[in-house]
């Protein structure tokens, strides 16, 4: 089953007047033997290469296996505008997926790197301002099935995979240097592609060195997030490790991009990939100087990006995007307990991501199942899994939520369902009457969303107090 996650989306878009949010140590290092020693097996290799002038190609070489292939990452239509074959196959959209049908044993194609964000999956390219590029690897995984047949019956669902997803080798070539793993390479660098794939760095920015992270920050990012940047990072990492109880194996690896002043309000756009890795893209006229309510949402959404390198620890995730609320929300939670434990959120800050959450949760959730809420937009598994994290870390009578999230990964064999979570919250101890009732919420459609929320909450202890039409204030039990 192919995965992604980690992106983070607009979840508190009324926060700050003109603000767009969009949206998932170092990188495991290339051994030449290993890349190697995969080339040799793998069905194909692909060598992606950098012209200089903003083109690119990809050359297909097919060693094995059969002749059809779909994209892994095909959630939106994009190489459809941006990609040309030049010769030795044929590129369509088909059934929801970019699919490859190769005619001969090697393949070329040209495009120009599409650098905008897309919902639901990493930037593919993601440009600095002093002209260094961030590659998403990931954007080249293929999957193998025998026919058109095979791919139609998956019914567009890029989770539901039922080919077979294998390792390939690409090679990334440029002048430039490249940076990945945590290592520069001049030249060229071989990689896997193998469902897990993160982001390699070209250009000439020198790599920084901070106290808890390495990697590339945008030399044009404002200096008043740049000079903080190092100490804020390492107050959130040292919180996460106390609560958490252990600290991160290695370094966060920090790839930063400002993308400059020409949107309005704030754009931030981020996610957390295999490898301890966070991407994070900035923007908008509103970073030109400081603002309290700017820099509360900056470090909420750092939080957030730093909480799933946690949540990562034993490899395993949402086992289909119906059970991203478990990671999502989860870290929406834990996000908010950070800041308030610290007070790093301007007065009335927790307030308003409280009430919004609420309010958007019920009214995505109004006559839905979750599942149909999640698939409507975000507001289904970052609001409402928030919701269900603060019930499930108020239902928990001698435990906490990080106490919970580290029995729940401790038990996984594999990754997770709604079904592991809820088996979690009976083996801490939980009341059967609210596990039962939760799992009724995330599988069940829900009248009277708003009543079932508020229920939920007072039932566990958390004192909400309601005000035409807005949560005004609110309690958590200890």
């Amino acid at each position: 089953m192919f995965q992604i996650g980690g992106i983070m989306r607009a979840v508190l878009l009324a926060l700050i007047s003109g603000v767009i949010v969009s949206c998932g140590p170092s990188l495991p290092t290339p051994e030449n033997d290993a890349a190697d020693d995969l080339s040799s097996k793998a069905p194909i290799a692909m060598t992606l290469t950098d012209g200089g002038k903003g083109d690119w190609s990809l050359k297909i070489e097919k060693k094995s296996g059969g002749e059809f292939y779909a994209f892994s990452r095909s959630e939106n239509d994009y190489r459809s505008e941006s990609w040309q074959v030049v010769s030795g196959a044929d590129f369509s959209r088909k059934h929801g997926f970019d699919t490859l049908k190769l005619n001969a044993n090697q393949a070329q194609l040209t495009f120009t790197p599409y650098v905008k964000s897309l919902p639901g999956t990493y930037t593919p390219f993601i440009n600095f301002s002093d002209g260094g590029t961030a590659v998403f690897a990931g954007q080249f995984d293929l999957f193998a099935l025998e026919d058109d047949a095979g791919l139609k019956a998956l019914g567009g669902d890029v989770y539901n995979n039922e080919g077979e997803l294998f390792a390939a080798p690409l090679t990334l070539k440029s002048a430039r240097p490249i940076l990945y793993g945590g290592q520069s390479y001049d030249g060229e660098v071989t990689l896997s592609l193998d469902g897990k794939s993160s982001y390699a760095y070209i250009g000439d920015t020198d790599i920084t060195q901070g106290k808890d992270f390495s990697g590339v920050i945008d030399p044009g990012l404002p200096d008043w997030i740049s000079q903080r940047f190092d100490e804020d990072l390492s107050l959130v990492f040292n919180a996460l490790a106390e609560r958490w109880g252990f600290d991160l194996p290695q370094k966060g690896t920090i790839l930063l991009a400002f993308e400059g002043y020409e949107d309005e309000g704030v754009s931030l756009t981020g996610g957390a990939l295999p490898g301890n890795m966070i991407v994070m893209q900035l923007s908008g006229e509103r970073l030109r100087e400081e603002n309290p309510r700017v820099t509360s949402y900056l470090k909420w959404f750092f939080i957030h990006e730093a909480v799933h390198l946690f949540q990562k620890k034993t490899d395993k995730s949402y086992a289909h995007n119906r059970y991203s609320w478990i990671s999502e929300g989860g870290a929406n939670t834990m996000t908010s307990m950070i800041m308030a434990e610290n007070d790093l959120a301007l007065e009335g800050y927790l307030l308003r991501i409280y009430g919004d959450s609420f309010e958007f949760c019920a009214q995505a959730l109004e006559g839905k199942t979750l599942e149909a809420a999640i698939d409507a937009g975000p507001e289904g598994n970052y609001d409402c899994g928030d919701l269900i994290g603060r019930i499930t870390d108020a239902a928990l009578p001698r435990h906490d939520y990080f106490e919970f999230w580290n029995s729940f990964l401790a038990g996984l064999d594999e990754n997770f369902t709604d079904a592991d979570y809820f088996a979690a919250m009976r083996k801490l101890g939980a009341d059967e009457d609210i596990v039962s009732r939760l799992e009724a919420l995330t599988s069940d459609p829900v009248i009277d969303a708003e009543a079932t929320l508020k229920s939920l909450m007072n039932d566990v202890g958390i004192d909400a107090t309601f005000a035409d039409g807005a949560m005004r204030a609110i309690a958590f039990p200890n």
